[in-house]
């Protein structure tokens, strides 16, 4: 890979390209690589959900671990109130409740492109434990108070979501408790190459917060029992009374 510019954001990187492939990427090096593991995960999330955003990679680039965003084609800048009108930015909100993204649009709201093929986020560094330009924030698993921050009019998250109905958020709580199950989260995280103590606090967080949206929106989930038992224990014990009743009939016949 060729560097062809230098960095655009407040993180040190730049534009390189695959001089093979002729792609371009914007690879962002980190002070803190579990920052680029943070936004591997909630771009994992947001690609699970069918919200746009940058595919995206970590590798090693001159010794150093790096996240790689391919190129976005014709990708155009996008005013407030175009992001405000836009389904693909709209149908994202509890996305980014759900991660913390607090940056999601960023401070002059040039987070959000226009594609070819829609709206895109494209710098979602600022998700989970960070902040945007670096440093830790809070992640709680136990609550989501993203729901109410990010619409407030004062922040720019709230000039483009606060026309978000409880109705819609309530819809897109339901698809994302739906397809962002514990054994997806499970699967986010190892693929994310997060270790140790972040990799546990990171599935806790986001199941924490999975069952929070449950819990606020009055949701059920076709992946989880009633009483928090998971399916494949509940087949087990089912198959055991099966088997019982079975063994209980043939006692009664022999009688």
């Amino acid at each position: 890979w060729k560097k062809v510019s230098e960095q655009l954001g407040s993180n040190e990187g730049g534009w390189y390209a695959d001089e093979t492939s002729g792609r371009r990427f914007y690879v962002k090096f980190y002070q803190d690589p579990d920052q680029a593991r943070c936004e591997f995960s909630a771009n994992a999330v947001y690609k699970k959900l069918g919200v746009k955003v940058a595919d995206t990679e970590i590798l090693t680039i001159d010794g150093r671990r790096a996240l790689a965003s391919a190129e976005i084609a014709n990708a155009k800048g996008a005013y407030w109130n175009e992001q405000r009108e836009s389904k693909d930015v709209q149908d994202g909100f509890i996305a980014d409740c759900y991660l913390a993204n607090w940056d999601v649009v960023g401070l002059n709201f040039d987070n959000v492109v226009r594609g070819a093929d829609g709206f895109y986020r494209i710098d979602n560094g600022g998700a989970l434990f960070f902040r945007a330009q670096g440093g830790r924030k809070e992640f709680s698993p136990g609550t989501i108070p993203e729901l109410e921050t990010m619409q407030n009019n004062a922040f720019p998250s709230g000039q483009v979501f606060s026309g978000v109905s409880f109705e819609e958020m309530k819809r897109q709580a339901h698809v994302l408790v739906e397809t962002i199950t514990e054994e997806t989260i499970d699967e986010i995280v190892r693929s994310s190459e997060m270790q140790g103590g972040l990799a546990e606090e990171a599935r806790a967080c986001l199941i924490g917060r999975r069952k929070f949206l449950i819990e606020r929106f009055g949701l059920a989930s076709s992946g989880d029992d009633s009483e928090g038992v998971r399916p494949e224990v509940r087949k087990r014990v089912q198959k055991c009374i099966e088997n019982l009743t079975g063994q209980r009939e043939r006692l009664e016949n022999a009688g």
